[in-house]
């Protein structure tokens, strides 16, 4: 079995301090990763804030239970999952490295820190505006 490094988040704003040890820790802004995976469920992406899960460290039997919980975005509440919302979330390896990924891509493999933020307002999007034979009623 996969053994999980030591990684610490922090989260001023939400009032969490973690320090164990984490198969995986996903910072989003949505509620899908890979379009399959439901990890923070109750995500808004127009919140203004970061969604957390964190899932600890698990045996087989339990990662296999969680993995479908997450296939199914049930996971908040179990025992092994840790989830939080805030508009910064740090995250230190304690003992080991930081395998990082963004949006499919690797950002890097043997990090040591993170610092995730969220912006109100650093983009803008341009959509058109509804048809009116599809405008709401």
């Amino acid at each position: 079995m996969y053994d999980a490094d030591r990684q610490s988040v922090h989260a001023p704003s939400a009032e969490i301090e973690l320090c164990q040890q984490a198969i995986q820790i996903s910072i989003m802004i949505g509620r899908r990763m890979g379009g399959t995976f439901f990890m923070c469920s109750s995500s808004l992406p127009d919140d203004g804030k970061l969604d957390l899960c964190v899932a600890g460290r698990v045996g087989r039997t339990r990662t296999v239970r969680l993995f479908f919980k997450f296939l199914k975005g049930t996971q908040e509440g179990s025992a092994d999952i840790v989830t939080s919302r805030s508009a910064q979330f740090e995250v230190a390896a304690e003992r080991g490295a930081l395998l990082v990924h963004s949006d499919g891509e690797t950002i890097c493999i043997d990090g040591s820190s993170l610092v995730a933020e969220c912006v109100p307002n650093a983009i803008q999007v341009v959509t058109s505006s509804p048809r009116p034979d599809r405008a709401a009623h």
